[in-house]
Formats: C-alpha cells, sequence, structure tokens
C-alpha cells in the first residue's frame, strides 16, 4: 500500500554557488571516493523468480501488464533523476563551486522512495509474481538496487578518473559528457521500456518479441554510437583517453551495458540482462 510520502523530485537544473577552491577539491575528493566505494557489483544477481526465456514471457493480465509499466518507469525515473544530481552536484565542484543541493544523498533518497511508492500503489502480491518476482518485496529490492547500481556505477565512470578537479584542462569537456550520458541514459531506458511494454501487455508471438528487443537494441546502439562521436568532436582527439583512461566508444559501451542491467532489474526474461551466467 502507498506510504503517503509526498516528495517533490529533485530537479534537473539548480543553480550553483561559488565555494573556495580547497574546499572543491576536498568536496569532489570525498564524492568520488564515496562513489567508488560504494559502487556495487556490476553482475550483481537481483532478488526476483527465475527468469523465463522470452518466448514465455509477457502477455501478463491488465492488473500485473500495469505494476510492469509501472515498475520499469519508476526504475527509469530514479535512475536517471539520481543520476541527474549526482552530475549536478560533480559538475559543480569541477568548476570549483558548491552544489545548491545541500544535501544530495538525503535528495536521492527522496528520489527512490517516491518510486517505490509508485509501485507500491500499482502492484499487489498477485501482480508482483505474475510479472515474475517472489512478491511485492522483491519487486521494491529490484527497484532499489536497480537505481542505487546505476547511480553509482554513473559516478565511478564518469568522475572516479578524474584525480584532480580543479585547474582541469579538459573541464568542458567532462561536464558536457556527464550532461549528455544523463541524456543517453533516459533515451535508453525508454527504448528497453517502449519494447518490453509491449511485450508485457500484448498477445505478441514469439518472433516478433524478439524483433521487438532487437529493434531496441539497435537503435539504442545507434544512440550511443552517435553520442560518442559527438563527445570525440566536441573534446577533441585524446582528450577522452587523458581524462578517462578510455575511449569515446569504451565509454559508451559502459552505459550501454548500465542501461542493460537496469532493463534486467525490471523485466525478469533471460534476454536482457547482466545476471551471472549459471
Amino acid at each position: 500500500m502507498p506510504t503517503g510520502r509526498m516528495v517533490t523530485p529533485a530537479p534537473e537544473t539548480v543553480r550553483v554557488r561559488a565555494s573556495p577552491p580547497r574546499h572543491a577539491r576536498t568536496w569532489f575528493a570525498a564524492l568520488v571516493l564515496s562513489a567508488a566505494a560504494n559502487v556495487a557489483l556490476p553482475h550483481q544477481a537481483a532478488a526476483h523468480g527465475a527468469r523465463l526465456p522470452l518466448a514465455l514471457w509477457g502477455t501478463f493480465r491488465p492488473a500485473a501488464a500495469r505494476c510492469q509499466r509501472i515498475l520499469a518507469r519508476a526504475i527509469e525515473q530514479c535512475i536517471t533523476q539520481a543520476v541527474q544530481v549526482r552530475v549536478t552536484c560533480y559538475n559543480a565542484a569541477l568548476g570549483g563551486q558548491r552544489c545548491s543541493i545541500v544535501n544530495p544523498d538525503a535528495a536521492v533518497r527522496a528520489i527512490r522512495a517516491q518510486a517505490q511508492d509508485a509501485v507500491d500503489a500499482a502492484c499487489s502480491e498477485l501482480g508482483a509474481i505474475e510479472i515474475g518476482f517472489l512478491g511485492v518485496l522483491e519487486v521494491q529490492t529490484d527497484l532499489t538496487n536497480a537505481c542505487t547500481r546505476a547511480e553509482q556505477a554513473a559516478a565511478s565512470i564518469l568522475y572516479a578518473p578524474v584525480r584532480d578537479p580543479l585547474g582541469h584542462p579538459d573541464l568542458a569537456c567532462l561536464q558536457s559528457t556527464a550532461n549528455q550520458t544523463v541524456r543517453e541514459l533516459r533515451a535508453g531506458l525508454g527504448e528497453w521500456r517502449d519494447a518490453f511494454d509491449r511485450i508485457a501487455s500484448g498477445s505478441t508471438p514469439a518472433s516478433a518479441k524478439m524483433h521487438l528487443v532487437t529493434r531496441a537494441e539497435q537503435r539504442i546502439t545507434r544512440h550511443t554510437a552517435a553520442a560518442a562521436r559527438e563527445w570525440d568532436k566536441r573534446c577533441g582527439a585524446g582528450v577522452l583517453a587523458t581524462s578517462y583512461g578510455m575511449d569515446a566508444t569504451t565509454l559508451a559501451t559502459q552505459i550501454v551495458d548500465t542501461m542493460r542491467c537496469a532493463a534486467g532489474s525490471a523485466y525478469v526474461q533471460q534476454t536482457v540482462n547482466c545476471d551471472p551466467p549459471l
């Protein structure tokens, strides 16, 4: 049942105020260390029932299909909003400023709580079981884990390699790459959601299910390939390799992997996930 929490989503754009450089350096280092220390294992198993082959997954009854749709949207919004909070504050620190979100950890917790409330309102025990979970508790566990892992993975990918934020020669590149990553996460997760929501709700033949998933994957690949080209164009040759220790294509691949893990948390099927092999 809904908890009744009234939560305002974190804004996507916030103003920052100047801060003494040494404070910005210390604060940024603390943020990066926190992300690196707490990032979950990328292939940590999710809490759910056994995954079904894609051919057998979907065509749920209306109440269960609605639960599935709300869960997927809640995971997508939780991830993109939480990553936006981190990017806003990390980018401020990169510019020698302090984020005006006084407590970003609390803001992220509020985002997760809002996502949990949405799922509580939409999913019954029977609906959760029908879509492949052991119950509503496992739905909530997967939602929280998916949001946390994606948020921490993005922070680790985008900021952990930056040792000293102040006076960084590629400041504009780092900030714009992080902002573009949020947009790519939103677009990619939306592609997975469009495909799987159709399979969840409709009487889709097995061959058509694979077609929908393959088409979504192709679109995500095109999105991220275009982003990688834009990163190279905006940042200049070699800048990403110098700043991140990887080229634009590798960075894009890591972002795609993050999306794939999130989709696997939302949809209990065998085709799109990052569970360890049995």
